[in-house]
């Protein structure tokens, strides 16, 4: 069988689908920001984890070809990866990675790959 290799729905299409999905409000500024890495990610935001990246999904009637979008939510700390359809827009899966993490040196923090003032690996606080 051959596969599409070039998707029919935007990488913006596909994340307004997918914020509009898990309930996730996308910065308006948005379209200014975005940069793309020598892998086909694009990254959408700098001061936001945004990112879309087109790749193939294994879904139960076969291989599909969709975006794999990252949305961060600065309000709730939820951290989505959502899979878009890039045929059809439709949400194929999605998974929070999100949750709240205690600092060894006692903080509730956002888990985003950093440093506590502290110096402990991974944190954020």
């Amino acid at each position: 069988k051959v596969y599409p290799t070039v998707p029919v729905v935007s990488y913006m299409a596909a994340l307004q689908q997918a914020a509009s999905h898990v309930d996730v409000l996308v910065p308006a500024t948005l379209n200014k920001q975005v940069k793309a890495t020598t892998d086909g990610k694009y990254i959408l935001s700098e001061t936001t984890p945004l990112s879309a990246k087109a790749y193939y999904y294994a879904a139960a009637t076969g291989m599909r070809l969709a975006w794999n979008i990252e949305l961060y939510d600065n309000e709730t700390h939820n951290w989505w990866q959502v899979q878009v359809d890039a045929e059809t827009g439709d949400i194929l899966d999605k998974n929070n990675f999100f949750f709240v993490f205690i600092c060894p040196c006692g903080k509730l923090v956002k888990p985003i790959k950093g440093h506590c003032k502290r110096s402990h690996s991974f944190f954020n606080c």
